[in-house]
């Protein structure tokens, strides 16, 4: 039935909510856990979030496409990846400035503010939650081209392999990023370090252990 609605609808498809809920690292964090999705299903986010994301063309690391010598610039994608993460902090900035716009803009209407204090409230709303958590988000796109241009088979076991390697070199620039960015610029206002790892003393030094109650976390603790 699922497979049917799919061909002749274009139904997404099923949608497990709480493998979402704990596959998201913002989810151990209440005020921010998932809520709903878009309105087209695909980008899951909590109340008053905004989709705001950014793709990496996966075509564009692979050096020598469609030649026997084909194959991934592993350098060149952890330094894009990383430069995705922190373009994407930027563009927090950028939102929260226009919508410090609209908010004023919306102040300065003629309306009485019985009229406009429901946008008022939703535009306040979401600044908030842009400016605490700082959500961002890191897409890709052209992942067929990819494998196309590494001459595999988009479903064959190499395939699969060059894209659990390219997808975890992408993770591990963003969490370098992420630690960068704490560093000098701060730690989102939300954050919580209790609710991502806990302390483990001994006689030597302290250890942060990551909580392993998240799915996310949990793929941490495996791949990292």
């Amino acid at each position: 039935e699922i497979i049917n609605n799919a061909w002749e609808n274009a139904e997404p498809g099923v949608f497990f909510w709480n493998r979402v809920v704990n596959y998201d690292p913002c989810s151990v964090y209440p005020q921010y856990q998932i809520d709903g999705t878009n309105a087209c299903g695909e980008q899951p986010m909590c109340v008053y979030d905004t989709c705001r994301l950014i793709l990496l063309n996966l075509f564009s690391f692979v050096d020598d496409p469609f030649t026997e010598k084909a194959k991934i610039n592993e350098k060149l994608l952890y330094e894009y990846a990383y430069e995705q993460m922190r373009l994407g902090d930027d563009l927090v900035d950028l939102e929260v400035e226009y919508i410090d716009r609209i908010i004023k803009k919306i102040k300065s209407d003629p309306e009485p503010i019985e009229e406009k204090q429901i946008d008022l409230d939703l535009w306040k709303n979401v600044s908030k939650i842009a400016k605490e958590g700082r959500r961002v988000g890191c897409g890709i796109t052209a992942l067929g081209d990819m494998i196309a241009a590494l001459n595999l088979k988009y479903d064959s076991e190499e395939a699969l392999e060059i894209v659990e390697k390219v997808m975890s070199i992408k993770m591990r620039a963003e969490l370098d990023c992420t630690i960068d960015l704490a560093i000098l610029r701060g730690t989102f206002t939300g954050w919580d370090k209790n609710l991502e790892f806990e302390q483990h003393f001994n006689d030597f030094q302290t250890d942060f252990v990551l909580k392993g109650e998240n799915d996310f976390f949990l793929t941490l603790k495996k791949e990292f």
